[in-house]
This record gives C-alpha cells, structure tokens and sequence, in this order.
C-alpha cells in the first residue's frame, strides 16, 4: 500500500512538470502567434496609408503639369489682362473641383506676387480678388522652386499652412507641389503651386481601424518631429519655439537610433514595442511616373534625406497586459485545473487506500481476537 502512495505522488509530480512544460510551450507559441498577427496587421495598415499617399501625390504631380501645359496659362504670361487671370482661374477652379484635399491653386510671378489664386472655404471654391492676393516672396517654397529648371518640381515639407504671417487656426496640415514657369523666350515667369490639405494622410480611419486596438499609430518626419504623437501639444514641434524639444528622440532614444538604421522593421526595448515603415514622398511619385519622371527637390533635400515614419507603437505595460489577459491567465487556468484536479484525484485515493488500510487491520484484529 505504501508503495502504492507513494508511486502516485512520483506521478503526479510528472504530471505537474509536464503540465507545466506544456503551459510554457503554449505560451511562448501563443506569443510568437500574437507578435506575428500584430506585425501583420500593423504592415497591412501600412500598406493602406502608404498606397493613399501613393495616390495623393501622384494625382497632384499629373494635375500640376496639366496646370502648367493649360494654353490659359500661356496666353496668361503673354500678356496678362483681367480676362486672361479670368480664363486661367476658371482652369484652376476646374482642377480643384475633381480634387477635395485641394484647398489652393495658385500662379505666382517671379516677383512672389499673387496673380491668380483659387481657394477652397467653407467647401465653396472662389477666385480671390485682386485686393486680398498676397506676396510670398519670403516663403521658402517659392524661393525653392523659383531657382529650379525647366521640368523640375518642388515638393515642400509637411508642415501647417500660414495665412498673413500667422499659423492657421484650426492647424491647417498642408503638402505643397510647385512648379516654375516660363515664357515662350525661356525667362521665368513665376510659378504654379498646388496646396494639398494634408489632414487625411496624419489621421486615416483607415489606418486606425485596421491597428490592433492595443497599437498607437505614431508619424513622424525626418527630424523627428511629431506629426501625430500620443498628444496634439506636442505636435508641430518645428513650427513653434516653445515645442522645438517635442521630438521622439528625446521621448525614445533608443527606439529612434534603431528606426533610423532601416526603412522598415520592428524594434523591441524597454521603451515598447515599435513597428515601423519608412515612407519616402518623392520616391513614390518618381517611380510612379516612370520614365516621365522629373526632378523632385525639397527644401534642397535629396529623395533619401526627405521623408517621414510612420510607427505602430506599443508599451511595455499594454503588451504585458495583453499577454496577460488573453495568454498567460489562459493557461494559469489550464495548469490550475489540471493540476488540482490530478492532486484530488491522488488525494481521494490516498483516503481511500489508507480507509482500505484501516479496515483490513481491523478484520485483522478481529480475527486474532477470536
């Protein structure tokens, strides 16, 4: 009998050390399932934001030169007369219809000076009168793009519109795609800029949606400026002293070393969990156009030192919870279950070998009694 016991509680330490080693192995294979579903999910999400930019810009780089090659344009620079600013604007005014995220379209002389300008307010689209043009000699995307060439095209940085010398307000995201112009004898004549409100590229729903709910959708630009952060106070650092330290390297240090050694990868730290794609604007629009593709500048930037991160972020805590919740509580329940159902099972045949026991002594005394 005691040999009997006793080779039940070898058992079931076996069955507790296998139940365990079972639970391990499930956990870790869960976790490299989870970690993988994430990265899946998280480049799919990716794939989608990349694509609408893909989009965006190419449509606006085939609506500038058709802008640019409008004869209005031409006959605007031969001579221009209020019915020759009439006819080219009715030209901008059409562009800017097959096109939402466009909110100006503008001819700017050498000078800086407004000559047309289309705007889109309150969801109406207007030619501004000659009154309220303004001169924007000293906005660097105009001084950028009045030095290009011929067949050159000058996209400017992702920043926030300015209007009078001032921040727009709500911040007005803005992408702007220029173009120098010229006369019939090859002298400048100015130049064409589109300005392409640039919200629905920084807060895609569609991005969002397709994230793990537990994911933070993080973009950020070459310098490390926030676009999009964990809070809009620290957003648009570059565009205001006081939020000129609002930078993810100084958020995380050791996460951004390693996100700039590569377009795109996934980077583990005691900071979170980063998944990250690196898009490069001017890259998408030159191989889109092939063979057709000009030359894209950007603030004197090259195609490999302009672009922006964009970064599916998530904490050590929320990871540890997630892992936690769906995961390990999983299979804590499991070896709990397991476990004490085996050690009842040794128990209540404990008590009923030594009941067997005390029995059989008893019949035993019994008998010597008699």
């Amino acid at each position: 009998m005691f040999h009997t016991v006793r080779n039940l509680y070898t058992s079931y330490k076996y069955i507790v050390l296998i139940t365990a080693i079972f639970c391990l192995a499930g956990i870790l294979i869960q976790l490299f399932t989870f970690h993988r579903e994430l990265i899946n999910q998280t480049n799919t999400a990716f794939d989608t934001y990349t694509s609408h930019v893909n989009e965006e810009l190419l449509h606006s780089a085939q609506d500038l030169d058709d802008v640019i090659q409008a004869s209005e344009l031409a006959t605007l620079i031969a001579q221009d007369t209020d019915e020759n600013r009439n006819a080219f604007a009715q030209k901008a005014i059409e562009i800017t219809e097959h096109h939402t995220t466009y909110t100006q379209v503008r001819f700017i002389d050498e000078e800086g000076q407004e000559i047309v300008r289309i705007d889109r307010q309150d969801g109406q689209i207007i030619q501004v009168d000659e009154a309220h043009l303004q001169n924007k000699i000293n906005r660097y995307y105009v001084t950028d793009t009045l030095k290009l060439n011929e067949g050159e095209v000058y996209i400017s940085p992702l920043d926030l519109n300015i209007e009078n010398g001032e921040v727009e307000e709500p911040f007005n995201p803005m992408i702007r795609m220029a173009a120098p112009v010229f006369t019939q004898g090859g002298e400048h004549a100015g130049l064409i800029i589109i300005n392409i409100q640039a919200q629905d590229l920084l807060y895609d729903p569609g991005v969002t949606t397709e994230l793990s709910p537990r994911s933070r959708f993080l973009l950020v630009n070459s310098d490390g400026y926030w676009f999009k952060g964990f809070v809009p106070e620290d957003e648009w650092g570059f565009m205001f002293p006081k939020r000129e330290s609002k930078k993810i390297q100084n958020v995380f240090p050791k996460a951004w070393q390693n996100i700039q050694s590569s377009s795109e990868g996934l980077v583990f730290s005691n900071e979170g969990m980063f998944i990250y794609r690196t898009i490069f604007p001017i890259r998408i629009v030159q191989s889109e156009l092939g063979d057709n593709a000009q030359s894209y500048f950007s603030r004197n930037l090259t195609s490999k030192d302009f672009y922006w991160v964009t970064i599916g972020y998530i904490s050590i805590a929320d990871s540890l919870g997630f892992v936690y919740e769906t995961i390990i509580y999983r299979y804590i329940i499991i070896f709990s279950v397991i476990v004490l159902s085996c050690g009842l099972f040794i128990l209540f045949s404990t008590l009923y070998s030594n009941l067997q026991l005390a029995h059989r002594k008893k019949e035993h005394n019994q008998k010597k009694t008699l």
